[in-house]
């Protein structure tokens, strides 16, 4: 299926006149509504299975940034192959409020430049070490 360029515009259009806006509870209902028995070619079926099976994952990912990553993406990245943050490796607190931090402060896609500490732990680090003002 071919778009037309003035349909293209048109939706690029709607789409930034409705970036930033925040659907009711009953709109987004009725969005789900509308959507509900649509018909998917077989190959974009295809293409939600593989997504969803986790095949296109990493470098193979067509959003894939590699080092140009973002902050909050590499952490995400980090708790996906090192698993959730669950103990203090200074002081050995558990609990809700253990990250893994940075060594290094460069970001990295480097697994072994993450640590565990908690949020105290971590904030007394990068104090002493100049990296956060308070």
């Amino acid at each position: 299926m071919t778009i037309s360029k003035s349909e293209q515009e048109r939706r690029l259009k709607i789409s930034l006149k409705l970036t930033g806006v925040k659907k009711t509870d009953d709109h987004k209902k009725n969005i789900s509504s509308g959507r509900l028995g649509m018909k998917f070619s077989d190959s974009h079926r295809e293409n939600i299975s593989t997504s969803h099976k986790g095949l296109i994952v990493g470098d193979q990912h067509k959003s894939w940034k590699g080092e140009n990553a973002k902050y909050r993406s590499i952490h995400t990245w980090v708790v996906l192959h090192k698993g959730k943050a669950k103990k203090c490796s200074k002081c050995g607190k558990t609990g809700d409020r253990i990250h893994w931090a940075n060594i290094d402060h460069k970001y990295r896609r480097n697994l072994d430049d993450y640590i565990e500490w908690c949020a105290s732990c971590h904030k007394i680090h990068d104090l002493k070490e100049g990296l956060t003002k308070h």
